[in-house]
C-alpha cells in the first residue's frame, strides 16, 4: 500500500494513495491515446494542405513530410518535420510568376547577345554572362501570388495553420480530459 504521511501537532493523517495513483493511471493512459490519436489527425491535414501548395522542383521536399508521436516519461509530443534540411530555408521568388514572365520577355536573347562578341573567347563569357542572367535561374518559376512572393513555404503552410490548429485542439483536448475524469471515477 502507497501511502502519505502527513503529521502535525498531536495529529497523524494517513492517506492511501494507490487508489488516486490508479485514477491517475486511468486518466493519463486514455488522455495519452486520445492526444496522440488527436494531434496526429490534425497535423496529418497541415501535413495534406501544404503538400498541396508545395513549390516543387525535385519533388524531394514534398515528399519527405513526417508526422510523428515520441511518448516519454514526462512528456507526449507529435510534431510534424520534414527529412530534407534545407526545407526550413526554402522560400519562394520575390517575384511573381507574371513578373517573371514579363523579365523572360524582356530578356535579350543569348544567341543575339553571343553575337555581338568579336572573338570565340568574348562570345564564350558572353554566353556565360547571358547564361546567369536568365530569369528562371535567378527567380525560379515565381511565386504563385503576391502575397507569397518572398516568403518562406514552411512558415506559410505549415507552421501558421498548425498554429492556428493548436487553440482549437487544446480546448478539445481539456474536454476529453474531463470526461475521462469523470469515466475514472
Amino acid at each position: 500500500m502507497a501511502e502519505y504521511v502527513a503529521k502535525g501537532p498531536g495529529v497523524t493523517v494517513v492517506v492511501d494513495t494507490a487508489p488516486i495513483e490508479r485514477h491517475t493511471k486511468a486518466v493519463m493512459d486514455g488522455a495519452v491515446a486520445d492526444f496522440t490519436a488527436g494531434a496526429t489527425e490534425v497535423l496529418t491535414r497541415v501535413q495534406t494542405g501544404a503538400m498541396a501548395r508545395w513549390p516543387v522542383a525535385t519533388g524531394r521536399s514534398r515528399d519527405s513530410f513526417v508526422v510523428r508521436s515520441e511518448v516519454g516519461q514526462r512528456r507526449v509530443s507529435v510534431v510534424i518535420a520534414n527529412k530534407q534540411s534545407y526545407t526550413y530555408k526554402m522560400h519562394w521568388s520575390r517575384y511573381t510568376v507574371q513578373q517573371v514572365d514579363e523579365l523572360k520577355r524582356k530578356a535579350v536573347p543569348v544567341e543575339a547577345a553571343v553575337a555581338r562578341g568579336n572573338s570565340p573567347a568574348a562570345q564564350a563569357k558572353i554566353r556565360k554572362w547571358a547564361a546567369s542572367r536568365d530569369p528562371v535561374k535567378r527567380h525560379g518559376t515565381g511565386a504563385p501570388s503576391a502575397a507569397l512572393a518572398g516568403k518562406r513555404p514552411w512558415q506559410v503552410l505549415v507552421q501558421r495553420p498548425a498554429e492556428d490548429a493548436k487553440t482549437a485542439f487544446a480546448g478539445r483536448m481539456q474536454a476529453q480530459l474531463l470526461i475521462l475524469a469523470k469515466r475514472a471515477t
